[in-house]
């Protein structure tokens, strides 16, 4: 299958991305690995990504490291997919969840098409959205001192 397509699952930290590749057709995965998310960790990564023969798509659950990685693999002309954490599937009593087993799961349901993928802002949106969370907050704990206050 050297022309088949590669999914690619990344479950992403801060400290680490947990990476899985599955080809069309197989059962386990064909790679497995651990980058740590820095310059030269996205370097590795693209640079692999690139010399993959045939199609290549990537995807990762949204989460508090933001959409820097989904950017930089779309600069490079990668697939990349964001998928929606809440609406992931997961089985009945599986509780046992490790960086390799998420990864692994991701690049599966893409395979499969079971993952809900959300629209990713862009830079400038992704900023205002910040900046109204940050000023609801600060609004919170206004009130919440002048209640306090007012005991």
């Amino acid at each position: 299958m050297r022309n088949g397509i590669n999914w690619i699952g990344i479950d992403d930290s801060a400290d680490k991305w947990t990476i899985a590749q599955y080809v069309d057709g197989a059962a386990a995965p064909a790679r497995e690995f651990e980058l740590v998310p820095s310059e030269s960790g996205y370097r590795k990564l693209i640079g692999w990504l690139k010399q993959l023969e045939g199609e290549v798509r990537v995807v990762y659950e949204a989460g508090p490291c933001g959409y820097e990685l989904y950017r930089k693999l779309r600069q490079k002309k990668i697939s990349c997919e964001v998928a929606a954490p809440s609406l992931t599937p997961r089985r009945p009593g599986e509780r046992v969840k490790t960086n390799r087993r998420d990864a692994a799961k991701l690049a599966k349901l893409h395979r499969a098409g079971e993952l809900t993928l959300i629209v990713v802002p862009d830079a400038e949106h992704e900023a205002l959205r910040d900046l109204v969370r940050a000023r609801r907050a600060v609004q919170r704990d206004a009130l919440r001192a002048r209640q306090q206050r007012a005991v």
